[in-house]
């Protein structure tokens, strides 16, 4: 997995940083053609989101295989502080029209 979300050719910090949200990693797990591009991105996520991924993934495939996502994700945990909490809600309520 780490391959291939590290891609690129460039240096991991010249590359682009993206937040990857629980659907995020479902989808590239999934291989959905449309997340191609983050694939070639630096990703950070928290550990509720990798949480979340692996119950959801239990629920479609063996335990063992989502595991292994979980793991693979795992790499690219971050702390998140409780002011980085607080501005993130704070974005989530500001732009809820963007919320699916």
């Amino acid at each position: 997995m780490n391959e291939t979300i590290a891609a690129e050719n460039k240096p991991v910090e010249e590359r682009e940083t993206y937040f990857f949200d629980t659907y995020a990693m479902i989808e590239v797990i999934r291989g959905n053609p449309k997340y191609n591009f983050y694939t070639k991105s630096s990703i950070i996520t928290a550990i509720f989101n990798l949480a979340e991924l692996n119950y959801n993934l239990k629920k479609e495939m063996s335990k063992e295989k989502a595991d292994k996502y979980t793991e693979d994700y795992f790499d690219f945990l971050v702390d998140i502080s409780l002011n980085d909490l607080e501005e993130a809600m704070d974005l989530k309520i500001k732009h809820k029209d963007l919320i699916m």
